[in-house]
């Protein structure tokens, strides 16, 4: 399932109807040393710039924050490249 997919059915966001949701930078977080391989992805939905934390789990996707990008992310990562 596309990570859109799962963010709607598991964060409640079915309310966006087809909004699109445009993921264009993922990387690993290597802040902490944890047992697990997170990924933070930052896209836009809503001409809003927003943060998406998650971890693989088998074949499932955990989905752990989903947040409006604070200023220093978007400063850093606003020029996202378009689609």
């Amino acid at each position: 399932m596309p990570l859109r997919d799962e963010l709607r059915e598991h964060l409640g966001l079915q309310a966006l109807g087809e909004e699109p949701l445009h993921f264009r930078l993922a990387f690993q977080d290597t802040r902490k040393d944890d047992k697990e391989i997170r990924i933070i992805c930052f896209g836009k939905l809503k001409d809003r710039m927003v943060a998406v934390g998650y971890t693989q789990r088998g074949d499932a996707r955990h989905v752990f924050s989903m947040r409006k990008a604070n200023p220093r992310e978007q400063n850093k990562y606003g020029a996202l490249p378009e689609e």
